[in-house]
């Protein structure tokens, strides 16, 4: 497993709490979350999930009110280079 260094994980950590995202579930290749700032930001949660998606970095989206369950490729949280370029588009939307 990558390990974060202690910067990326205070970035990410003040990122979920501005935003209110709560951490509902997580198992290997899906998460679900709950967003509860998803109405302030809609067009930027969706802009970003469109890019993640079609970078392949997501594979599926399903919202339901406030929860949004994501699932993802099993194997992307050991691959540094992948997280370091989910950083950098993070950083592109101004969120990281």
């Amino acid at each position: 497993m990558t390990v974060l260094t202690l910067f990326e994980k205070l970035r990410l950590l003040s990122l979920v709490d501005r935003f209110g995202i709560h951490l509902v579930s997580s198992r290997p290749g899906e998460v679900t979350v709950r967003v509860s700032s998803w109405d302030e930001h809609e067009s930027l949660f969706t802009s970003l999930l469109d890019r993640l998606t079609a970078e392949g970095y997501v594979y599926s989206v399903e919202k339901k009110g406030d929860f949004l369950n994501i699932s993802y490729p099993r194997d992307l949280l050991n691959d540094r280079d992948a997280i370091d370029h989910l950083l950098f588009i993070l950083n592109e939307f101004v969120l990281y």
